[in-house]
């Protein structure tokens, strides 16, 4: 859920959320920085929070396919917190949206996200990517939260920091 960033340090319970969010974060950050240290780090929290490796490769190659999507598409670079915090930037809540609206079949949710992560003319490629991870996610019981619209559109609005949480 999206909230008023009131310095608390509300922790992402869910573990589907903590694989999109900290897998991401740490392959992202590993791949741009040729950090090996952060690549392992998404390699264990795939396998701690799968339990199998066979399953945490199907979704890190559904993640990096995504993040790879993500980086030819977006419109600009994509921000990201370090790993020890736990409130999200407003392309980490998009990201977590979008994964979320594809799982909980939110279509408006979906379109915004997409529409705010990159150009129109790349919204597929991204659908794309972004649906594979998600479904990997789900056919795994990694199924996120739903985010409404509402939250979505607060967390675009450049009014207030937000916590997505």
């Amino acid at each position: 859920m999206i909230d008023q960033d009131n310095g608390s340090s509300c922790r992402f319970e869910n573990p589907a959320e903590q694989l999109v969010l900290f897998g991401y974060r740490n392959w992202s950050y590993g791949y741009r920085h040729h950090s090996e240290p952060h690549i392992a780090q998404s390699w264990a929290i795939h396998t701690k929070h799968l339990g199998n490796v066979s399953q945490a490769k199907e979704v890190l190659d559904a993640l990096i396919l995504f993040t790879q999507a993500l980086s030819d598409c977006a419109t600009c670079p994509l921000k990201s917190r370090p790993n020890t915090s736990h409130s999200v930037t407003k392309d980490e809540g998009l990201i977590l949206g979008l994964i979320s609206s594809i799982q909980n079949g939110d279509e408006q949710v979906c379109e915004l996200c997409l529409e705010q992560l990159t150009c129109r003319s790349r919204c597929w490629e991204l659908a794309h990517a972004a649906e594979r991870y998600a479904v990997t996610l789900r056919s795994l019981d990694r199924k996120l939260l739903p985010i409404p619209l509402g939250l979505i559109e607060q967390l675009i609005t450049p009014s207030s920091p937000l916590t997505l949480h």
